[in-house]
């Protein structure tokens, strides 16, 4: 236990070393947190009122943390941003440190899925919806920065039709690639952007998440792609969306929709080879479509296969200030370096009874309490660096500290 000693004034003025909460150990390779928080906020700006769930590691006060998109699966028409595999994959990629969402989009009716332009009209509008969620996380992270987000290392992913949407988002950035008819459709639906809000914020992606996706041509990936990575897990007997190129498929209508096209996961990564777009692609031989949602195993496999790729393409940022610290006066811990058993602190008495919290290197919160005579209610804490965090009324002080 830390023990207290209340100093009006130390008389000693030096550096400290002012480091953001949250260091790189283990970030993006691993759970390095034990729990998440989940918060659902409106994010689109038109009549529709789409909701998004927002998952940030408990604990955690990094400053620039790599994004994850999910959108869920569902044909288009049914489907919601709860869907449990993407909200297990959503849990586990915030435990390695990412902030995650999945967001709904809109739907149409499952009849209109039977008519080629209807379908591709309800893609577009997804797409819109996907790209304002883009932007309504760069918007916050250029005002409020609530999510503290790193607006340059940015993964949109997806599930079955939330894939499709996924690859369109990120390789269909030319509306001079689509054909006429398409061409009509995305003008129609306001551009490629959309009309869904947040206008004047870039919705580009850095990377892709397929689980089960296609596109409507794979023409749309090209040699302007290159920085746009993608992983993708297919099964090669997916009987809805074609692991090849095909008509979609619906068994309860006994035939193919005519006319809605799309190639899958194994016609779209040679072409990503050809144009030198990072990569990978794990096919489940003899699988159907997203064996994945009914097998909680093989979908935490399936994370594992996704964080293992990201990990190579997303980097952690660490900014470390060195400061004169006016009030360091106010609040001091020695001997610094020490052993766990005798370290104390000391604190001005206009302190007593403010809320201090103690972190890890790797952001995680190990104890928290209010400044008293009894010390710091903390666990023994293990050899490692940590850094104590005081509220007051004006600011909070900070100081690490080092346990040998």
């Amino acid at each position: 236990m830390l023990k207290i000693y209340h100093l009006a004034f130390l008389g000693i003025s030096f550096i400290i070393t002012s480091a953001v909460y949250g260091q790189c150990a283990g970030r993006y390779n691993e759970e390095i947190f034990s729990s998440v928080t989940k918060e659902t906020v409106v994010y689109t700006e038109n009549t529709s009122g789409l909701q998004i769930d927002i998952y940030e590691p408990l604990g955690d006060t990094h400053a620039k943390r790599a994004l994850i998109i999910m959108a869920h699966g569902g044909s288009f028409s049914s489907g919601n941003r709860t869907e449990s595999d993407i909200v297990q994959l959503c849990t586990y990629f915030a435990k390695c440190g990412y902030v995650t969402a999945s967001i709904d989009y809109t739907l149409t009716a499952f009849t209109n899925l039977a008519d080629s332009l209807l379908m591709m009209d309800i893609v577009m509008k997804a797409v819109g919806d996907g790209k304002a969620s883009v932007r309504f996380f760069r918007e916050d992270a250029a005002t409020e920065n609530i999510y503290r987000i790193d607006p340059d290392q940015i993964i949109f992913g997806g599930n079955s039709a939330g894939a499709i949407l996924a690859l369109h988002l990120a390789y269909l950035n030319d509306i001079a690639e689509a054909p006429a008819f398409l061409q009509t459709i995305i003008n129609a639906n306001g551009g490629l952007e959309g009309t869904a809000g947040h206008p004047g914020y870039p919705s580009n992606v850095q990377g892709v998440i397929n689980l089960a996706g296609g596109l409507y041509l794979p023409s749309f990936i090209g040699a302007n792609d290159a920085d746009v990575f993608c992983v993708s897990t297919h099964g090669d007997a997916d009987g809805v969306v074609p692991y090849n190129c095909n008509q979609v498929y619906w068994e309860q209508f006994e035939n193919l929709f005519d006319l809605v096209h799309i190639c899958g996961s194994s016609i779209l990564h040679p072409v990503m080879d050809e144009n030198n777009i990072p990569n990978s692609l794990w096919t489940l031989p003899g699988e159907n479509h997203t064996p994945w949602a009914f097998d909680t195993t093989l979908m935490n496999e399936v994370n594992v296969y996704a964080k293992d790729f990201l990990k190579n393409y997303v980097n952690c940022e660490v900014t470390i200030i060195g400061i004169d610290d006016p009030d360091s006066h106010l609040l001091s811990i020695y001997p610094n370096p020490g052993n766990g058993d005798n370290r104390h602190i000391s604190y001005d008495p206009a302190l007593r009874g403010s809320p201090y919290h103690i972190y890890n290197a790797i952001g995680q919160q190990v104890a928290f309490g209010n400044l008293s005579d009894d010390g710091l209610a903390t666990q023994r804490l293990i050899p490692g660096t940590y850094f104590l965090r005081v509220a007051t009324p004006s600011r909070q002080l900070t100081r690490k500290f080092v346990v040998i």
